[in-house]
């Protein structure tokens, strides 16, 4: 099918909408530019609307916009007493707005001296958590939960998907940034001449800003290719029950990338370069309008065709963070690809895509690269394996590279205090790991191949080395007892000292998971998707998009025939008590020095990989700021886990 573009056209711009994580750019506009430039395209114009719209949203024009505009949603507030609770409460939380403030605390959070003073970044982290109350306020009010997170919004996320794609709702909950679009970006998109626009959205609650972007951009260049990628892309097709729901979802999109986006981004620049659609091409899935489309071709990238991500065109002076930070990807997939509750990304058969990982001269190549712009990197994989990564810390030792680095590995018995030390040694400062449960039955259950006492040698020699440690895990896995998950929080409690940072989540059943296709051998006896638990995909993607959820015991079969509401999110009541035990540890502080290692302090991937409504496929949160590492939040209360 042909379509209106001259055949040399192909300018590009990559969008990385709100609300998420203002501490670093996410590299996922990188990695699909710098492929895109390897094979011979002009970098495309990034811009990440999420932080650009904070910026703005304190500048003169805009904070007066939002003065005048809290003012009347108050007033408005004021006679109607059917305004919920919540959304009053939100407003009492929302003083009024100080711009001078915010532009200070942005300053301070951006000093490489006064960010790791605690108390005056905790006064600065207040301001922008202040800041960001006002302006959700004129939203749905509370909706920004604890800063660049969306809150709860049962008007909005807990309907059909038909309430989802709303134009109202969308507009509402995307107000607070109506200055920066009317003024910046449309202006941007209008004037750009661009013949494909993309839009990465990484999390859950990037979604209803991506949708109202969407449509902004397609009232304001009706000609551009519009098209979406990202996680919760893949996880809407993955997980539709009604492929007419995904279709109404993204209906603004020209087509949709479905998986891993590199190879795919390319085909649609080179159709559009042709005067044509990409039609058939791999993990490419085009908007109905243009026919009846046949199964998705799937393509798992070759990691050896992957350049090394080129972040010299990144603005970092715009990121809340005294040091430029980044996320390179080394991996993909899963060497282990065992446990019995993952279900991680665009996966077949098997708990996690295909597992790839480069080698440690390729890696050594990429971050001598990659230093040139940021010397703190955090390795954002699903797992390193450790051969490679301890012969990567060899080299960086043996080259003298001058990095602060971070990663998720596994829990194995090859960590000896001597090599961690060595992994200290190359500016190794912190890893994340999912030791999943305290109790040997359920460890078997998950088939982790861990036992207790061997997490708990691991993480004594990286303490020892002076490696900062999360940890992660979950209670509510199928047939697991009371005492049982008592467990978990025990082996945390009892190891406080060796750990930095730590979370416990509750099981969350998805259907590609080996839970879900092997029901009986966990005990689970009916199975169905349950239009009663909105705890993960139904609250963001309404009817049709439902995470499966077991219902394993007797207990709760009858309160079913009862016609009673099961407690707990997951349908597990032992959830409901573990919350009372858990609130003991969650006010915990860790006091930890080390040293020269700004990395640890910025926190901002351990944040990102605790605070999480919903944690699908491996996908985490974003925090509000990073933290210095000299008085870490210990937070114990999560909701779920890290697949690893």
């Amino acid at each position: 099918m042909m379509v209106n573009v001259q055949p040399d056209a192909q300018k590009a711009l990559l969008i990385y909408p709100p609300i998420t994580d203002p501490t670093s750019p996410y590299h996922s506009l990188t990695y699909l530019d710098s492929y895109a430039r390897s094979c011979g395209y002009p970098a495309a114009d990034i811009i990440d609307v999420n932080v650009e719209a904070f910026h703005y949203s304190y500048t003169p024009a805009a904070a007066a916009w939002l003065e005048t505009e809290l003012a009347g949603v108050r007033a408005e507030a004021q006679h109607n007493p059917a305004l919920p609770a919540g959304a009053r409460a939100a407003l009492l939380r929302a003083a009024r707005p100080d711009p001078d403030a915010v532009r200070s605390a942005v300053v301070l959070l951006q000093d490489p001296v006064r960010f790791y003073d605690y108390d005056s970044y905790q006064q600065a982290v207040d301001q922008v958590q202040a800041w960001m109350n006002c302006l959700g306020a004129v939203g749905f009010p509370g909706q920004f939960d604890g800063g660049f997170r969306l809150g709860p919004l049962p008007q909005f996320l807990q309907g059909p998907v038909a309430a989802m794609a709303d134009p109202q709702g969308l507009e509402q909950v995307n107000r607070p940034f109506a200055p920066y679009y009317e003024d910046i970006l449309v202006p941007r998109v209008r004037s750009g001449g661009y013949d494909v626009i993309g839009l990465n959205i990484t999390y859950a609650w990037q979604l209803p800003f991506a949708l109202n972007i969407a449509r902004l951009i397609r009232r304001a260049d009706p000609s551009a290719f519009l098209v979406g990628g990202g996680t919760e892309v893949a996880s809407a097709w993955k997980y539709a029950l009604d492929p007419a729901d995904y279709a109404q979802l993204f209906d603004d999109f020209d087509a949709t990338v479905v998986g891993e986006g590199e190879a795919a981004y390319t085909a649609i620049l080179d159709a559009r370069r042709r005067g044509t659609i990409p039609e058939g091409e791999q993990n490419v899935h085009l908007h109905p309008k243009y026919g009846a489309r046949r199964a998705l071709p799937i393509r798992y990238e070759r990691l050896a065709d992957i350049p090394a991500p080129d972040f010299s065109g990144i603005d970092f002076g715009q990121y809340l963070s005294p040091e430029p930070f980044v996320y390179y990807a080394p991996t993909r997939g899963c060497y282990w690809n065992k446990c019995t509750f993952c279900d991680y990304g665009l996966n077949s058969g098997s708990p996690t895509s295909p597992w790839r990982q480069s080698q440690e001269d390729r890696m050594i190549d990429d971050v001598r690269a990659i230093a040139k712009h940021a010397k703190f990197i955090y390795f954002s994989v699903d797992v390193l394996a450790p051969a490679t990564i301890l012969r990567f810390a060899e080299r960086v030792v043996e080259e003298r590279l001058d990095i602060r680095w971070g990663a998720e590995v596994r829990l194995e018995k090859y960590w000896s205090r001597e090599r961690c030390e060595l992994l200290r040694r190359s500016g190794c400062v912190t890893v994340s790991v999912g030791f999943e449960s305290g109790n040997q039955r359920i460890l078997d259950l998950i088939d982790k191949g861990t036992t207790p006492a061997q997490v708990k040698q691991t993480i004594t020699a990286m303490h020892a080395a002076g490696i900062a440690v999360q940890m992660m895990g979950f209670t509510g896995f199928p047939t697991e007892t009371f005492a049982e998950a008592r467990d978990s929080i025990d082996f945390l409690a009892d190891n406080r000292e060796l750990w930095t940072f730590g979370g416990l989540g509750s099981f969350v059943l998805t259907p590609g998971a080996i839970v879900a296709k092997e029901p009986a051998r966990f005990g689970i006896a009916n199975m169905r998707p349950d239009h009663a638990v909105h705890a993960a995909v139904e609250r963001l993607f309404g009817k049709g998009l439902i995470p499966f959820d077991p219902v394993g015991r007797h207990a709760h079969d009858r309160r079913h025939r009862r016609g009673e509401r099961p407690c707990g999110e997951n349908l597990f009541p032992v959830e409901q008590i573990l919350q009372r035990i858990l609130q003991g540890l969650h006010v915990k502080r860790v006091v930890l020095h080390l040293e020269d290692d700004p990395v640890v302090r910025r926190r901002a991937e351990l944040n990102r990989r605790l605070r999480v409504g919903v944690r699908e496929g491996g996908k985490s949160g974003a925090p509000l700021l990073p933290c210095p590492d000299d008085v870490v939040q210990a937070t114990c209360v999560g909701h779920v886990s890290c697949p690893l």
